[in-house]
């Protein structure tokens, strides 16, 4: 059997069921996605801004922005903000100018890449950051790259902690 891995909420919900009937759970399954779907509602519920946000990550030095048809993506959207980049496929690199130029109004930094760049006060100074709304008005979140980047039972955590950014 082949699990479902397309990154959309309703996988996380299929695969929960996929992987409970190879562990002969189906009511444990059954009662987590009951559980993840109420907590994943719940989250959505919440009020919250529709900003212009951006979802960045730092694998290699050079910073590189989520687009549609990913994990990163599909959490945005369910949170209700605007992911910017959503008019490329998948993670790309961007460039200081391009991201300067977008003036996104919340972003989002995996911890790893977190690290990587030298910290929030680094990322915050980073010349296309530095002046856009996001940073003026201390809009930069730091998720857990699992909450991030990937669907699951935690999704729910992830659109509560961008909902709640969107506030700020």
């Amino acid at each position: 059997m082949s699990i479902a891995d397309s990154p959309s909420i309703e996988v996380i919900y299929t695969r929960i069921k996929q992987i409970s009937q190879l562990l002969n759970a189906s009511e444990q399954g059954e009662e987590l996605i009951n559980k993840v779907k109420q907590d994943i509602l719940s989250a959505q519920a919440l009020p919250g801004k529709a900003l212009k946000t951006v979802l960045l990550i730092n694998r290699t030095g050079a910073l590189m922005a989520a687009g549609k048809h990913t994990a990163a993506d599909e959490i945005m959207k369910s949170a209700g903000v605007e992911n910017i980049f959503a008019h490329q496929q998948g993670y790309k690199p961007v460039s200081a100018e391009n991201l300067a130029n977008i003036e996104p109004e919340l972003i989002i930094v995996t911890e790893f890449s977190a690290k990587a760049s030298g910290g929030i006060e680094k990322i915050k100074s980073h010349p296309a950051i530095i002046n856009s709304p996001a940073a003026k008005n201390n809009r930069i979140i730091i998720l857990d790259d699992l909450l991030a980047m990937g669907l699951g039972p935690r999704t729910g955590e992830a659109i509560r902690q961008i909902k709640t950014a969107t506030n700020l």
